[in-house]
């Protein structure tokens, strides 16, 4: 049994594995990978067009035309860019960002090192992550070049799309109604619980001592004929109970 136990133990790990590393999965990350490419293109040249292309649009606050930025925060720019284009130099001629990349724990990881083969450039996935780039910016032009960034076309072809993503696919909504809305109910739920429950509870003990306090106190009143009255009904009550007892 101890063996069988051992055996299913040490299997268990690599069948996961095994599942995962299918042409499928491998296929469907290709192509995540390609469509964020044409988003990433997208929405980057779409911001482009509409601030360099159209009709100038200048803010009442920035006067008749705008103004470029102040020494201040365009000369430490430029001061940064040098090293920057040194180093991306430097990284992308050696072998420097590939040896940085292969340490990272990831690569490190056993299952990963040993799998790993040489690096190779594949043209065909150079290109379809090229053509995909490409087509992400020919959307973004056809939408938002030129004068149609005043009034993009895009936002209109999207028709009854166009909610959905404006509203982010309603994944805040979502989030609200299915996270907040629910832990704000326990919230509450405990809130009322520790106003009606807890806190009168702990008043009560607090309470207590009051209580015995105010009834020793009573007991001092600083009248001797009380104290002498106390002593007497002392004295009688122990002569009852030993004649009681006897």
């Amino acid at each position: 049994m101890a063996g069988h136990g051992e055996h299913t133990l040490h299997t268990a790990e690599p069948v996961g594995l095994d599942a995962l590393d299918s042409p499928g999965v491998w296929q469907t990350l290709f192509w995540m990978a390609l469509v964020t490419a044409g988003l990433t293109a997208f929405y980057t040249f779409r911001a482009v067009f509409m601030t360099f292309t159209g009709p100038l649009r200048v803010p009442d606050e920035a006067g008749h035309h705008a103004h470029e930025s102040p020494q201040v925060m365009t000369l430490p720019l430029i001061i940064l860019a040098v090293p920057a284009t040194l180093a991306g130099l430097v990284l992308f001629t050696t072998e420097g960002l590939s040896s940085f990349l292969a340490a990272t724990p990831s690569f490190t990881a056993p299952t990963v090192a040993a799998t790993a083969t040489p690096a190779v450039f594949h043209w065909d996935l150079a290109l379809q992550g090229t053509l995909a780039a490409a087509l992400g910016i020919v959307i973004a032009a056809v939408g938002h070049l030129g004068r149609r960034s005043d009034g993009p076309q895009l936002e209109r072809w999207l028709g009854p799309v166009r909610p959905f993503l404006e509203n982010r696919m309603f994944i805040d909504q979502l989030y609200i109604a299915m996270v907040i809305k629910p832990v704000e109910a326990v919230a509450y739920l405990a809130a009322m619980f520790d106003r009606s429950i807890i806190d009168r509870l702990v008043q009560g003990v607090a309470r207590l001592p009051v209580s015995a306090g105010n009834i020793v106190r009573r007991l001092q009143s600083g009248l001797v004929q009380r104290y002498a009255l106390a002593g007497v009904v002392g004295v009688l009550a122990i002569i009852v109970l030993l004649a009681w007892r006897l």
